[in-house]
């Protein structure tokens, strides 16, 4: 399987998953310390906070994907 590790993953997670023989792009290998993810964050909730509650959302600069799951 492959998986992308965001850098706030532990690098432990990643080594493991690697041994298990997933294939693994770490964020913390590949860019550390991005700067814009915290203005992508921020810009998000302000553009979309009321949405957010309850939903699972992926966030990339420019986009955002936002699923709610509806619980019966």
């Amino acid at each position: 399987m492959t998986f992308l590790a965001d850098e706030g993953v532990d690098r432990q997670i990643v080594e493991r998953l690697r041994l298990d023989g997933h294939q693994v792009a770490y964020v913390a290998e590949m860019s550390p310390g991005i700067m814009d993810k915290a203005e992508v964050v921020a810009g998000a909730i302000q553009e979309h906070g009321q949405e957010l509650p309850g939903a699972f959302a992926v966030l990339s600069p420019g986009n955002i994907r936002i699923r709610r799951e509806i619980i019966p």
